[in-house]
């Protein structure tokens, strides 16, 4: 069943972009063209490296707030989080990059699992929470600049998912607490582990409460979603011609990129470009298959910058974890 579980995902991702190719969205000629380009392999490589260094800094944020008496370092955070991108490439199974970064986490500082565990779901968690404050933003910006049924289907789906995500930051904290009690009472290796992920989600939680380090997560996210957007923007307008609009542009990546953090796939290949094309589509169907070629280029790119986290990784020894 693991072995079917680890070809399940890549074969979908395959099977994804094989109907996207045979539908004709998807066009390898136009990708072909992109990676021939000068300009667009040197933006794409520099504004890749710099995103990946920024969510590096970010992560690196919510270990230091649980190890304030042993600091990770900028250049330990970055190799752990290149090691983690990897992953989400190759390991398409039950362990996911985020798991594996977590776990090189756990070693360098010898730390529980649970514990290294809870600063990536921090990360991803709040960073989530950025990207669609984001999409809200532009959304309604661009609405009073230029309202459209499409704004205004988008903003209220947007809105509705912040108000949603906000509750649960929100509320999380008691709720988890009452659902921890009754684990509590009964001994057991499966409710010791039902208990330490539970307490897991305690750092996301007193992380969105203090509005200086959410402050510093939300700029982080902001920075991060410029780079890679401002790339896929400069990528659609020099295949396509022209963009929609940089705010409905920006809110309509954020819910492509949303779409493709979802664990279906690695790396959200195939998802991710079902996602963008059904967005970008909505406005223009030949938009959309550009879309589908703009962030397979970011794939691209993010896959060739993962081989130094596989570096780092091959290079180190067996991982020597505490588990409690």
């Amino acid at each position: 069943m693991s072995h079917l579980k680890k070809v399940a995902r890549p074969a979908l991702a395959v099977l994804v972009l094989g109907l996207l190719a045979w539908k004709g969205p998807f066009k390898l000629e136009q990708l072909k063209f992109a990676l021939s380009q000068p300009d667009i392999l040197l933006i794409g490589f520099l504004g890749m490296g710099f995103q990946n260094f920024i969510f590096s800094v970010r992560w690196r944020i919510f270990v230091n707030k649980l190890l304030p008496d042993n600091l990770l370092s900028f250049a330990s955070a970055f190799k752990m989080s290149l090691v983690g991108l990897f992953f989400s490439f190759f390991i398409p199974g039950g362990v996911g990059g985020d798991v594996v970064k977590a776990l090189e986490l756990s070693r360098e500082k010898n730390l529980p699992r649970s514990k290294s565990l809870s600063t990536v779901l921090a990360d991803r968690i709040l960073g989530l929470f950025s990207i669609l404050l984001f999409s809200s933003t532009s959304l309604a910006l661009d609405h009073l600049l230029r309202p459209s049924p499409l704004n205004q289907r988008l903003l209220f789906s947007s809105t509705l998912l912040l108000i949603g995500m906000m509750a649960f930051l929100f509320f999380s904290k008691p709720l988890l607490y009452l659902v921890e009690i009754p684990f509590k009472k009964f001994e057991g290796r499966i409710t010791e582990k039902l208990v330490k992920l539970i307490q897991s989600f305690e750092l996301t939680t007193h992380s969105f409460r203090e509005a200086k380090l959410l402050f510093r997560t939300i700029s982080l996210t902001l920075v991060a979603q410029i780079l890679s957007i401002s790339f896929l923007y400069f990528v659609v307008i020099r295949l396509h011609g022209s963009a929609p609009h940089f705010f409905i542009f920006f809110s309509l990546c954020c819910f492509g990129f949303v779409a493709s953090a979802i664990p279906i796939t690695p790396a959200g290949i195939g998802v991710g470009q079902a996602a963008f094309y059904f967005l970008f589509s909505q406005i223009d169907p030949e938009l959309g298959t550009t879309a589908i070629t703009a962030l397979s280029l970011y794939q691209i790119f993010q896959l060739m910058i993962s081989l130094a986290g596989g570096y780092f990784f091959t290079t180190k020894g067996k991982l020597k974890i505490k588990t409690v």
